[in-house]
Formats: structure tokens, C-alpha cells, sequence
């Protein structure tokens, strides 16, 4: 059987976690079923005795969209009992949940992949590489780095924090930094939640809100893995960057947002970026609300057909009016013979909910509006070209991955020319590390 379980049942969960991943800390289990569980959703497989099969773990986050705001699933902790693997138990989970996340209207949802051949058959693909970031040893110097706490409570004056301070020090190079005494953020005058929701929203179009509950969440994980945050001031005072750093055995860089991209470099010898976060559409309606028409369109507004083909979700499967707008836009399902299938233009493909039929061969039209609907003429491109899509595509196109003709070089044919007058979503930072 598969269910969700009740939040006093997420304890039956620790045992194929330990299994699972047996690298995890006491430390880390006990801040994770203690406190990070209790907003998520977790779905089960279950034998008829009981015993868990799979399971996923849904940790919602709220996540910036194109200046849209969602509450998205990033999952987590999927594992299947040693012994009941091969037997398509994971499958049936993974299907299951991404149905009810189309049901929900939830745009998409990500994952960290332990392995991506798992995902991909799901239609997860990579939409995020993890920068490899290290601050210059130039930029260091003269700065005053400083112990704190995401969550505001101030550590204890002396010693302590002057230690943690000399050893991030010691690590950049920083030979005329001092340490200050008093890791509070509030002591200096900092919001951090604000200067890093500042810091990414003036770079990316997708990222995790950082908020006090996210930065207290985020203080719990590090404390768990005796992590450490450092603030670096400049010369007047202000915070320039944070870096974040944990690991019981071996100490590992968690984060790093540097105000002043000039001071950030990649440590010599290894790449740039690493492929890092997978996702997938789970209602393309939803997810085309973030997406509009870009300023080479000659037009403030274009109609155009869009077939998406999706094996495991019905309700986005199929032949879409797209309508995109400068601020966004709307997916109509058309309905009718050919809509689920056939290639080429909308001619035959049956009609869209409450409207006459489409007539066409692959044609592109500027129109005017209706007399008296208050817009000017010729304001809508209109297009009877339709581009066809997996939802993998759609997803790394959408999400600003890959540009669309890199997503469909492989497929013969050619692309409908009005792709190019969208507007993809521009820079993803989902960082977020279970």
C-alpha cells in the first residue's frame, strides 16, 4: 500500500535511513527527525504486514519563481529495504507522488541525486551545477572575519569566538584580519537573512527564500555536523561575505556569498561547477505562470502550440495554446482528435476548450484585439507551428539549463522559429544540502 504517513509515524522511518545511509551522525539524525521532519511529507510503500518498503521524504521549501513565490518538495531520503530492492517498489513511490504534486498544481519539484540513472527514467534532469567557489587570499586580506550564528544567539565572548575566527584566518590567509567578540549578528548591525535574500535575488531567479526560520533550520544542520559560519567585514564595517564550512571528519566548505564577484575565484585544478540538483515539471499549467515573452518579440503578447509528451503524467500530457504575456503566461489544454498526438501544425488537431477550431500550416500572424477591449492593434503574435517537447526538455529549457536548440539537437526536424521570443527562467541556486 502506498500512503503518506502521519507525522507521529515518521519515527518508523529512522531505521531504513540508518540503513540507507548509514553515513549519517547521530547528531545529524537527531536534528533531522527532531526538527527538520516535522514540516515535510513522507510517502511509504508498505508489505501488508506493515514493513516499510520505500520511501521519500518531501521537504517543502519556499522558493522564488521568476518573482513568483512557491512552496516546493525538495526530496530527500529516498531508499528502498536491502531486501526488497528490483521489485519496482521505488517506482510505484516515485509515480504516485508526482501525480499528487501535479494534482496540487505544484510547478516542479528537485531532488539531490545520489545517482541520476535512478531519476532520469522519472524525467528528472539536471537543472542546477554547484559553482566551486573559494574567496581570493587577496580579497581576504585586511578584512575582519568574525564567528556567527545564522540563528542570532550570540556565542560566548572571548575565546571561543576568537578561535573560530583565527582558524577561517588561517585557512584564507588573512594576515591583518582580527577577530571580533560577540558572534551575534545583531551585535554588528547585520540581518543576515536579509543581506543573503538581497544577495540572491540581485543574481538568480530561482532560489530558497532565506528567511529566520530557513537561517534557524539551516543553524540546526550545521550544528549537526559541527559546522561553523564566518562573517567577513570590509573596511567599513559592512559584511562583504559569508562562508559556511561543516563536517565531523573532514571539514568542507557549505556555502559561500561574496557581495563583490571579483573577490570569488575556483580553486586551481578543479572545475567550475558540478552537476548538482535534478528536477522535474509536475504541472507545466503551473510552471508556464513564471514564463513570458522577451523583448525581441515584436509583439507584447504571442499565441503559439506547444505538444508535450509526459509518460507519467497524464494531466500534462498532450497539445497546449500557450499564451505568454510581457509578465507571464497561461497553458489552455486543446481538446479534440489529434490533440494527444500527431506532429507538424495545428491543422486536425482538434480544438481548445470553448473555442472554434484552429485552421493553419505552420503560419505566423500579428492580429489586433477586439474592438472596444481596450489594447492596441496588432498586439499578439500568433503562430500555428507547434514545437514538440518531452517534459525533460521543457524542464531543462524552462529552468534555464540548456537553450532550447542544445535540448533538441539531437531530433530531426526543425524547431518552430518563436521559441527564440521567449523568455526562459535565468540563473538557479538550489544549494540546499540533506
Amino acid at each position: 500500500m502506498i500512503r503518506y504517513l502521519d507525522k507521529d509515524e515518521y519515527g518508523k522511518c529512522i531505521p531504513l535511513w540508518k540503513e540507507a545511509f548509514p553515513e549519517d551522525s547521530e547528531e545529524f539524525l537527531d536534528y533531522y527527525f527532531g526538527k527538520k521532519i516535522s514540516d515535510s511529507q513522507v510517502i511509504v510503500k508498505e508489505d501488508e504486514g506493515g514493513k516499510l518498503l520505500t520511501m521519500a521524504h518531501l521537504n517543502p521549501y519556499k522558493v522564488r519563481v521568476g518573482g513568483r513565490m512557491y512552496v516546493l518538495p525538495y526530496i530527500v531520503g529516498v531508499a528502498t529495504a536491502a531486501d526488497s530492492r528490483h521489485q519496482g517498489h521505488m517506482r510505484d513511490v516515485l509515480a504516485a507522488m508526482l501525480q499528487d504534486m501535479h494534482e496540487a498544481h505544484t510547478p516542479f519539484c528537485y531532488l539531490m541525486p545520489a545517482s541520476p540513472d535512478i531519476y532520469r527514467p522519472f524525467g528528472f534532469v539536471y537543472i542546477f551545477d554547484q559553482p566551486v567557489w573559494t574567496l581570493r587570499e587577496d580579497a581576504a586580506k585586511g578584512m575582519q572575519v568574525i564567528g556567527l550564528r545564522l540563528d542570532g544567539a550570540a556565542e560566548a565572548a572571548g575565546e571561543a569566538v576568537a578561535d573560530v575566527a583565527a582558524a577561517e584566518m588561517a585557512y584564507t590567509g588573512t594576515a591583518n584580519g582580527h577577530a571580533a567578540h560577540n558572534g551575534s549578528p545583531a551585535a554588528v548591525g547585520m540581518d543576515l537573512a536579509d543581506w543573503m535574500d538581497r544577495w540572491l535575488n540581485g543574481r538568480f531567479q530561482v532560489y530558497a527564500e532565506r528567511d529566520s526560520a530557513y537561517l534557524q533550520m539551516l543553524q540546526a544542520e550545521l550544528d549537526s555536523e559541527d559546522g561553523q559560519v564566518y562573517g567577513y567585514l570590509d573596511g567599513q564595517g559592512k559584511l562583504a561575505a559569508l562562508r559556511a564550512v561543516w563536517g565531523k571528519e573532514k571539514q568542507e566548505q557549505r556555502f559561500l556569498y561574496c557581495d563583490r564577484d571579483e573577490w570569488v575565484g575556483t580553486p586551481e585544478g578543479l572545475p567550475a561547477s558540478k552537476p548538482a540538483i535534478m528536477a522535474r515539471i509536475t504541472d507545466v499549467a503551473a510552471m508556464a505562470e513564471a514564463i513570458s515573452v522577451n523583448e525581441d518579440c515584436p509583439c507584447p503578447r504571442m499565441e503559439v502550440l506547444i505538444r508535450i509528451k509526459d509518460r507519467l503524467v497524464d494531466g500534462n500530457h498532450g497539445l497546449w495554446r500557450w499564451r505568454l504575456g510581457r509578465d507571464g503566461s497561461r497553458l489552455e489544454r486543446m481538446k479534440g482528435i489529434g490533440a494527444m498526438e500527431g506532429i507538424g501544425t495545428a491543422e486536425g488537431f482538434g480544438t481548445m476548450e470553448g473555442s472554434g477550431s484552429m485552421e493553419g500550416s505552420g503560419s505566423m500572424e500579428v492580429f489586433g484585439t477586439e474592438e472596444g477591449s481596450g489594447t492596441e492593434e496588432g498586439d499578439t503574435l500568433v503562430s500555428t507551428e507547434v514545437l514538440e517537447l518531452t517534459i525533460e526538455q521543457l524542464t531543462a529549457w524552462l529552468l534555464g539549463y540548456r537553450a532550447l536548440d542544445a535540448v533538441t539537437e539531437s531530433d530531426s526536424g526543425e524547431i518552430p522559429y518563436w521559441w527564440r521570443f521567449v523568455r526562459p527562467l535565468r540563473g538557479v541556486l538550489l544549494d540546499e544540502v540533506v
